[in-house]
């Protein structure tokens, strides 16, 4: 009986520090945190202690996003993946002299 109480001790707080993780919210029509993907991932603290949550609300985002190699422990979630599309134009190959 002990021992149950204990699991169900353990369960329940790690259930609460989970829940304590820091969501970021990019919506690129104003209703997060920030409005580009890329905003958001330049606000992120190098070397965190904690994981972070980035989620990214439905709409299309248009630019080249790069994410730093010390900007670890993030958990990128899309909202509706039918409706949620990050593009940018560039592809190998791409020539990238203009025609004169």
């Amino acid at each position: 009986m002990m021992k149950s109480a204990v699991i169900i001790t353990i369960l329940l707080l790690s259930s609460f520090v989970a829940s304590a993780e820091k969501v970021y919210t990019v919506d690129c029509n104003g209703g997060g945190d920030f409005r580009t993907i890329q905003a958001c991932f330049d606000a992120l603290p190098s070397k965190p202690a904690e994981w972070r949550t980035v989620r990214i609300m439905p709409g299309v985002y248009r630019g080249k996003v790069t994410l730093d190699v010390y900007k670890d422990k993030v958990r990128i979630q899309g909202d509706e993946m039918a409706e949620t599309r990050i593009v940018w134009g560039n592809y190998a190959g791409k020539s990238s002299t203009a025609a004169s």
